[in-house]
């Protein structure tokens, strides 16, 4: 459920979600986004 939030909330997540490295790339993702923001 927290997986398809965070896909949903951050765009550009989809292009990198897979069901291996969703959680990875999401992390990645939201702390890359934190550090920018």
């Amino acid at each position: 459920m927290k997986r398809g939030a965070f896909v949903k909330l951050i765009p550009g997540t989809k292009a990198y979600a897979c069901d291996k490295c969703n959680t990875q790339y999401t992390w990645f993702s939201f702390i890359n986004r934190s550090l920018r923001v």
